[in-house]
């Protein structure tokens, strides 16, 4: 991963720890990097996840993004928490 992007990940995580919160990143799953792309394509995701990973949906998204090529894009949240 890139270095200002884990220190980005880094601070998201010591913000939420500090307001009782649990920030959540898009994990590595079969081949697609999810936060730690570093791919000049963003896939942008307006509200914080939530439930367990992967969901059928999250399988079908990685399956698409590894399919299309894009498996080293960034994945991530608007809203981290």
């Amino acid at each position: 991963m890139d270095a200002d992007l884990e220190e980005l990940k880094e601070q998201i995580e010591m913000y939420a720890k500090e307001i009782k919160q649990e920030a959540w990143f898009y994990p590595e799953y079969e081949g697609v990097k999810g936060f730690s792309g570093i791919q000049d394509i963003i896939f942008l995701g307006l509200n914080p996840s939530s439930g367990v990973f992967p969901s059928e949906k999250d399988r079908v998204f990685y399956k698409l993004l590894k399919e299309k090529g894009l498996e080293y894009s960034h994945l991530t949240d608007l809203i981290k928490m």
